[in-house]
């Protein structure tokens, strides 16, 4: 309703008094995106957006050291971040995710790219493990 609000007064349109030039100001210092689709929980706060990026290179730096994405639960800076990945893929399959499911595949699309693990079950993460390993040696040769 912010974006509706917003695109009347951009318009000259009467609009609801509560939406003041005050409310606009605080949108504002919190990174609110005025454009983009009316969907609800379509819009989202661009510093969210920017952390998760920050967090997508600390995994990538990560998978530099370490070989792989297969970040411990305890890690003190990746672990519940990964386990929340793998919690908003599983609720995207199952269809409860209420964000935007667009932004949701580009962020899962973007960690396949370096190899996320979405499963923890330690057979699973010794085969994949095992499978890049096969990898790695065929694109040496």
């Amino acid at each position: 309703s912010q974006r509706m609000f917003y695109n009347a007064l951009k318009r000259g349109k009467q609009i609801n008094s509560c939406f003041t030039q005050e409310r606009i100001d605080l949108l504002n210092s919190i990174g609110f995106v005025w454009e983009g689709g009316t969907r609800k929980y379509q819009y989202y706060i661009r510093d969210g957006n920017e952390r998760w990026l920050a967090k997508f290179e600390l995994l990538k730096k990560y998978k530099n050291q370490h070989g792989s994405c297969a970040v411990p639960f305890r890690h003190p800076e990746l672990g519940n971040w990964v386990y929340a990945q793998r919690r908003a893929r599983r609720q995207s399959k199952e269809g409860k995710r209420l964000q935007s499911a667009k932004a949701d595949q580009k962020k899962f699309k973007m960690l396949n790219s370096i190899g996320f693990q979405w499963t923890t079950r330690d057979s699973d993460l010794k085969r994949l493990a095992a499978l890049q390993r096969v990898r790695s040696r065929k694109t040496l040769k």
